[in-house]
């Protein structure tokens, strides 16, 4: 599964934080769950027939009655930048896909899911900030860099 974004507004709905490890060595760990709305072209990394079964050819939602659904991919190793945080080694998942009208009344996608990570403690601070904020979100498909 190849899911990116590059520099999308997002709403950062839940932040929980935790710890993971054995015992003698625990390390501070994240779950971060993200609200977007975006263009149905981001359903291509999903599945490329998805967007032709979600919306007709003039970009109208086939069930609008119809909620929002989960997708059960997972992106690994990924690298994510939220404001100017670089984050690396995140987990994407849990995905719900939903459709719905753009603000001009144009198709558009409602997207959720959780990025999964371990933060700084002073990472972790600054992340508890953006709850129920608005946010600037890229992740691409990286593995770890060279330390």
């Amino acid at each position: 599964m190849k899911f990116e974004i590059e520099n999308a507004p997002v709403s950062i709905e839940h932040i929980n934080l935790r710890k993971e490890g054995k015992d003698d060595a625990k390390d501070l760990a994240v779950d971060i769950k993200v609200y977007m709305r975006t263009d149905p072209g981001i359903l291509a990394c999903f599945d490329p027939t998805l967007r032709h079964f979600l919306f007709n050819e003039k970009d109208e939602a086939r069930f609008p009655m119809m909620g929002a659904f989960g997708w059960s991919g997972e992106v690994v190793k990924a690298e994510a930048e939220i404001g100017e945080e670089k984050f690396y080694g995140v987990s994407v998942k849990k995905f719900e896909i939903g459709t719905s009208l753009s603000l001009t009344g144009k198709a558009a996608v409602a997207l959720t899911f959780t990025m999964s990570f371990k933060p700084s403690a002073r990472e972790a601070a600054l992340l508890a900030e953006l709850i129920g904020e608005k946010a600037w979100l890229t992740i691409k498909k990286n593995e770890l860099p060279l330390v």
